[in-house]
């Protein structure tokens, strides 16, 4: 049996062993996700954050931008869906800049240095801001425009 061409070949790596009855839950780096049934291979692409097994009760912990520049973040769970449908997490026109399924977690937001501007940095506890709704809006942490974003998970720096 002749094997295939080297330009016919598909590579990867396995992220988990799943049932047939499984269902996968896909987040992008432009706040969209899937919800499909287990394929044998997917191709998920380079934009791809989080890939896993659907959980009802995992709580995402997002931090995003408006195109104002306010930052805001958003905790909530994944739990009616259709398959195979894209669906939004972040508004549309705003940028992803953090995700994290982190219990316990630290935001960390650096701005970018203007006149009359005294902080230039401010952390934030996820677990201070309620958990709502996928389809819920973020609530605002600052509205300063930010130059970065660090997410620190606190179990591993205690």
């Amino acid at each position: 049996m002749k094997s295939a061409p080297d330009g016919l070949k598909i590579g990867g790596t396995v992220l988990c062993e799943i049932s047939p009855y499984d269902r996968i839950l896909l987040i992008r780096a432009d706040g969209t996700y899937t919800i499909m049934e287990a394929p044998d291979k997917v191709y998920a692409g380079r934009d791809m954050l989080h890939c896993g097994i659907l959980n009802p009760d995992q709580i995402f912990n997002i931090v995003y931008t408006d195109p104002y520049q306010h930052t805001f973040i958003k905790r909530c769970t994944i739990g009616r869906y259709i398959l195979n449908r894209p669906y939004q997490l972040i508004p549309d026109h705003c940028h992803l800049e953090a995700l994290t399924t982190a219990l316990d977690a630290l935001i960390h937001l650096s701005y970018i240095p203007k006149p009359r501007l005294r902080k230039l940095e401010e952390s934030f506890a996820t677990t201070d801001y309620p958990i709502r709704n996928e389809k819920a809006g973020g609530i605002r942490l600052a509205t300063k425009e930010l130059a970065d974003c660090r997410v620190d998970d606190v179990a591993s720096t205690c």
